[in-house]
């Protein structure tokens, strides 16, 4: 137990110092402290940590299943704790002013990155297809992937930039959380059709589907 508590400390101190100051560098070059952060895991990964030193980098990070409980648990709270300051933050009054802005860019941002994905899922070779008959499926999942917003990301670089009480802050929250709300939506039902159902009526529903989200936000829109 002590050496399974020992770990977990190693790894938030070492999670905290390397995000710490990776953050600190980006901000000093006027860049969000979260790309800092993001880079930080990617150096703290199996790519750049466990490739230069992978004895270290599984006694520090590759614990059972308790140790990723833990480090699961605190990173729950400190997204949880974002996103009820970014709340506390939102002027909802703000928001209804810029709704019909928030639903144009959000419409967008899905239809504009799902057509790209869909497209270049039709034409990948072959050999880069988890299974070259379902290629349609393949294309549903990456357009999908590439419609899908993080709200934690924007909420934080809105935040950091201090432009939560502006109009562009609100803008950009209220898209961030329609896409993310739609784009997991399409997802659901993307990963229910690959286990039900043949290839042809995976098509049409993935299509009804996708029409009908997409006319919706375009009513929404108009309407407001």
């Amino acid at each position: 137990m002590a050496s399974l508590e020992a770990q977990f400390i190693a790894e938030i101190v070492l999670l905290l110092l390397v995000g710490r100051l990776l953050g600190e560098l980006m901000q000093r070059i006027g860049q969000p402290a979260v790309m800092g952060q993001l880079v930080a895991g990617i150096i703290l990964g199996p790519s750049v940590f466990g490739a230069i030193w992978p004895d270290a980098q599984r006694a520090i990070f590759a614990g059972g299943p308790e140790q990723k409980a833990m480090i699961n648990a605190v990173s729950a709270l400190g997204i949880l704790m974002l996103l009820l300051l970014t709340g506390m933050e939102t002027d909802l009054k703000l928001v209804r002013r810029a709704s019909r802005a928030a639903l144009s860019v959000s419409a967008a941002g899905i239809v504009v990155p799902f057509t790209c994905g869909v497209a270049l899922g039709q034409y990948l070779p072959e050999s880069l297809l988890p299974q070259p008959d379902h290629r349609l499926l393949t294309s549903l999942f990456l357009g999908t992937a590439l419609s899908i917003a993080s709200v934690k990301i924007v909420a934080m670089v809105v935040r950091e930039m201090k432009f939560m009480r502006r109009k562009i802050g609100t803008i950009l929250v209220a898209s961030a959380i329609i896409d993310d709300t739609v784009g997991w939506t399409i997802i659901a039902i993307t990963s229910s059709l690959a286990l039900h159902g043949t290839l042809w009526r995976k098509a049409c529903l993935a299509r009804d589907c996708f029409c009908s989200l997409a006319s919706r936000l375009a009513a929404a829109s108009c309407s407001v």
